[in-house]
């Protein structure tokens, strides 16, 4: 199935490159899936914040779009404490921080 487009000044019906769906379904190989990684890739994919508690050092992220050799990107609200530290394996990353001596919220965009 191709997309097109109505060319108002020509009259005629022109196909949109790049938009062509390889397949019915949306599998990992349509082009909305494909799209879909390309985005995410420059856009990255915001995880759920976590809260590091009075005292605790680290904060764990779970998500199947945390892989070895993807960026990292913290966050927090508050101003001027950002982790030590951040180990990324497949599936998780545990970002370490100084202890703090009030709760802080913690969220991670993963690239």
């Amino acid at each position: 199935m191709s997309r097109q487009a109505y060319d108002k000044i020509n009259k005629t019906l022109i196909p949109i490159a790049g938009l062509d769906v390889i397949d019915d379904a949306l599998s990992s190989i349509s082009t909305h899936a494909v799209q879909n990684r390309v985005i995410t890739s420059f856009v990255g994919k915001k995880l759920t914040p976590q809260t590091l508690a009075i005292g605790d050092t680290t904060v764990t992220f779970t998500d199947s779009s945390i892989i070895e050799g993807c960026t990292i990107e913290p966050y927090t609200n508050a101003w001027g404490v950002v982790p030590i530290s951040i180990k990324v394996t497949n599936g998780q990353a545990i970002l370490t921080f100084a202890a703090q001596q009030n709760a802080i919220s913690v969220y991670i965009i993963v690239r």
